[in-house]
């Protein structure tokens, strides 16, 4: 027995040594297998963040302190704070950047503003480790650490997030747990099964291991679908053939679809999508992830198509989810609704397209009122030199024609919203009435047209002559879409937009309005014509049915005062179209009687300033033949040249408002400095509106519009017009 107690003990501490070591070995295998399984999952939650943060946020910042009150900053901030406070394990979420320089800064991070531990954006981080910047380096998603810094020792599962059409780096996401947590989690893996017997220590360890790796796995995956729904964008998963594993609560919003109906039905079932343009199903963005590993975006003008066959524009990308192999497991499908984003991008294009319009209008208005002012006044010298009722005929008909013409560029003003009259309280009713008559007597007999006015009180303030003519062309259009007869209906009533309103129409501000509707039975029309029927000379009808100014006036008159105007409309359904108007109180003014057109002789000398050589020439000889001596200039360089020789005799200045190298304004202040009782008025193609007033408080006498006739010169000239002694 003695003999054998030292081979026994040997054999018990050979036993030992032997169980100690298998143990061991045991453990740290497992410590090694529980680390790449838990890094594996935080860089699979860590890309599923990335996927989920808007690349077009990221790219309007900065990296600077500038972004600091940017509303992409703010919105980044917020979603990477919502990812750190339902992710349990992970301390810190961060955006990071690198300069040409080399050094690394972070663009925004999951930390409250003003915190001891916020990275601000601009911040460099200075303690960046060689293992971090290889996720710069390489553009490679990788766990790293641990890795101590100024805030302590972490565990980081950095993604590299690049543009989807360049694959250039953009930044690099970052999510941080704790490396203390981290040791604290392996200990517990490692340390139950070490805590059984040493007989059973390596079927226990096994066991152990299965379940630790399936309870882990079973919390990175609450966490992650925690993660999920705090997401603000829609997001569905796939499996690597394409079919749905998951969906968040937004994306169900969005589909139609619950997830529990979704998961398993293939991606092209729960998420179609059609062209905005050509109706035409778009290939899924899914499939092509699939077969090329890429990350993939739809372009613009996508439409999603839902359970309940309703549709919504949407933007999204696609991106693939990999193994640690690289293989592709799966897809992340992320996307939002922009149709309101759409939508006001759209309303804002059209608004700068016909302001680019009108002020096209504008011009060309402008440079007519000086042709039709030779053709006018040329007539009525002409009239005067050629006695005769045969020659005073065809005159007559010349001074028609010019005015008709005249009447054609007051369309393009209005439209261009530089033709301004008188605005006084008008009751909306009556005009209405009074255009229904006009209508009734002209319009097919089979057309019904019919008032829908409840609150015969409804007033608005504008031009009486222009609404009027609006309601007329609103109406005439109307009729001519119902060849076949039907019902035309004109309606007004009162509306009131609050500071509270969550989508005021068009755009407009909080206050009191009318809003007045033209609707038919007709054709309608399809988006295409919506979208440019309030553009001077677009036409649908035939040469000789209009000149596509119409609609043209009706908006510039709508937006002249202060409202707006919208088309409701669709192929074979009819048209409505909608003014809204600002709503006053008061009762209607009496419009005062028009000038009796008498011509005025006069004296004086008079100096006439403008750019168009016609305009100068008829100028001076209706002048002329009132009796006044008449100095002409080329502009108002020349003009300002010959007042600084001549301006004791001079009793008149009639200045251009718009010409070359100093305009009316500009020459008149230079004239005041020569003689401050300078005596003026100005002569222009265009309506001054509010500029009006500003010259007549420098001391501007008075305004003609252009064309003018002898008579409207005469009186304004006469009455300003005064003999120096």
């Amino acid at each position: 027995m003695q003999l054998l107690l030292p081979k026994v003990t040997r054999r018990l501490v050979l036993f030992a040594v032997l169980t100690l070591c298998v143990g061991f070995c045991v453990m740290w295998w497992l410590v090694d297998r529980v680390d790449s399984a838990m890094r594996e999952e935080r860089l699979y939650a860590a890309r599923v963040v990335a996927q989920s943060l808007d690349l077009g946020r990221l790219e309007a910042l900065s990296g600077t302190e500038a972004d600091l009150d940017a509303p992409e900053y703010v919105q980044l901030k917020a979603q990477l704070a919502r990812v750190s406070d339902v992710d349990e394990m992970c301390r810190w979420v961060y955006l990071m950047g690198r300069r040409d320089d080399g050094k690394v800064f972070f663009y925004a991070d999951s930390e409250p503003v003003g915190s001891e531990d916020e990275s601000p954006a601009g911040q460099i981080y200075e303690e960046i480790s060689a293992e971090y910047l290889r996720a710069f380096d390489e553009q490679i998603a990788l766990a790293a650490g641990p890795v101590t810094d100024r805030w302590g020792t972490w565990i980081s599962a950095l993604v590299p997030l690049k543009d989807p059409a360049t694959g250039e780096l953009f930044a690099v996401l970052g999510m941080d747990v704790d490396a203390g947590q981290w040791r604290e989690l392996l200990v517990q893996s490692a340390m139950l099964p070490l805590s059984l017997s040493l007989l059973f220590m390596v079927i226990m360890l096994a066991y152990a291991r299965g379940k630790a790796a399936r309870s882990q796995l079973d919390q990175q995956r609450r966490r992650l679908d925690a993660t999920l729904h705090s997401i603000g964008d829609a997001l569905v998963s796939t499996d690597a053939e394409g079919r749905v594993v998951d969906m968040n609560p937004v994306a169900e919003r969005l589909t139609g679809w619950m997830s529990d109906e979704a998961v398993g039905r293939p991606l092209a079932e729960v998420f179609t999508v059609i062209s905005e343009t050509t109706r035409e199903p778009v290939p899924n963005p899914v499939e092509k992830v699939l077969a090329d590993g890429e990350v993939v975006g739809l372009g613009n003008g996508t439409i999603l198509v839902t359970k309940d066959g309703s549709e919504c524009s949407i933007a999204d990308s696609a991106a693939p989810i990999r193994d640690r192999e690289g293989s592709v497991v799966g897809v992340v499908l992320v996307f939002r609704d922009v149709t309101e984003e759409r939508r006001r991008q759209e309303e804002h294009q059209k608004a700068q397209r016909l302001e680019s319009l009108g002020r096209l209008a504008g011009g060309v208005a402008h440079d007519f009122n000086n042709l039709l002012t030779g053709v006018l006044g040329s007539a009525e010298l002409l009239k005067e030199h050629c006695p005769g009722d045969e020659a005073e005929a065809h005159i007559d008909r010349i001074v028609a024609s010019a005015q008709l013409a005249s009447g054609l560029t007051e369309m393009l003003l209005t439209f261009s919203r530089k033709s301004a009259r008188e605005h006084v309280p008008i009751p909306v009713a009556d005009s209405i009435e009074h255009v229904l008559d006009l209508l009734t007597r002209t319009a097919d007999p089979r057309i019904r047209i019919r008032a829908d006015i409840p609150d015969r009180a409804l007033n608005i303030n504008g031009d009486r002559a222009q609404f009027r003519n609006a309601l007329l062309n609103l109406g005439m259009n109307a009729c001519d879409a119902m060849p076949e007869g039907g019902v035309l209906t004109f309606a007004a009533r009162a509306i009131t937009l609050s500071p509270e309103t969550t989508e005021a129409p068009h755009g407009l501000e909080p206050g009191d309005y009318v809003e007045i509707s033209v609707s038919d039975m007709g054709i309608g029309m399809d988006r295409p014509t919506r979208d440019r029927i309030f553009e001077p000379f677009y036409t649908t009808k035939g040469v000789e049915q209009g000149a596509g100014l119409g609609l043209a006036m009706v908006y510039g008159m709508v937006t002249d005062h202060g409202g707006a105007a919208g088309v409701q409309s669709e192929p074979g359904r009819g048209t409505v179209v909608t003014l809204y108007l600002p709503a006053v109180g008061g009762g209607p003014q009496v419009e005062s009687p028009e000038d009796s057109p008498v011509v005025f002789s006069g004296q004086g000398r008079v100096l006439v300033v403008d750019d168009e050589p016609v305009v100068r020439a008829v100028s001076k000889d209706l002048l002329e033949s009132l009796g006044y001596q008449v100095k002409v200039a080329s502009d108002g360089l020349e003009g300002l040249e010959a007042f600084a020789e001549e301006h004791e005799s001079i009793d008149l200045v009639i200045l251009d408002m718009v010409m070359p190298q100093l305009n009316g304004r500009e020459t008149f202040r230079k004239m005041k400095e020569i003689d401050p009782d300078v005596r003026a008025i100005i002569c222009s193609g265009f309506s001054l509106d509010m500029e009006e007033q500003e010259l007549i408080e420098e001391g501007i006498l008075d305004f003609v519009p252009k064309p003018f006739t002898a008579a409207a010169l005469s009186q304004v000239v006469q009455r300003c017009c005064r003999k120096r002694s």
